[in-house]
């Protein structure tokens, strides 16, 4: 489930309404087994929470990516590396959808196509080194990143 996840998000141009719509019932496919399996408790090795996560994060709605929150920080627990930089993403995913500004820096956004690339609301006091604990990159290449967004 995971590699599929990560195939409907690799994509040469950007994607049309038609094909995001594919992507969004598939997603909402493996968002349920996902569910499923997390609920009998089978998720057990790192990499394990981890794919639940990745896949959760890419839910409709707050409550799943709270969860993948959740299952990223045990896979980060559990020594996997993406795990603690999921753990950020999936914290930061779930603030920007309840309107909250992220705070470690790993969400960018933009309204409509047309419009530039920006980090949204961010709440950005907290120091680099605890950004780095997540493995997310310091405020400065975070800048440059969306820079370089906008630049293509």
């Amino acid at each position: 489930m995971y590699e599929a996840d990560q195939a409907d998000r690799k994509w040469e141009t950007p994607p049309t309404e038609e094909q995001w719509e594919g992507v969004s019932r598939r997603d909402e496919e493996r968002r349920d087994r996902v569910l499923e399996i997390v609920r009998a408790g089978d998720l057990k090795a790192a990499d394990d929470y981890y794919h639940a996560a990745m896949v959760l994060q890419h839910g409709k709605g707050s409550e799943d990516i709270m969860i993948s929150h959740i299952l990223a920080t045990v896979a980060g627990f559990k020594g996997h590396d993406g795990g603690r930089w999921l753990s950020a993403a999936s914290l930061d995913r779930y603030l920007h959808r309840t309107e909250a500004p992220q705070r470690l820096g790993t969400q960018y956004i933009r309204v409509e196509p047309e419009d530039p690339w920006s980090m949204g609301e961010y709440a950005d006091w907290l120091p680099d080194s605890i950004r780095a604990e997540y493995g997310v990159p310091p405020l400065a290449d975070q800048a440059a990143y969306a820079e370089k967004l906008n630049s293509r």
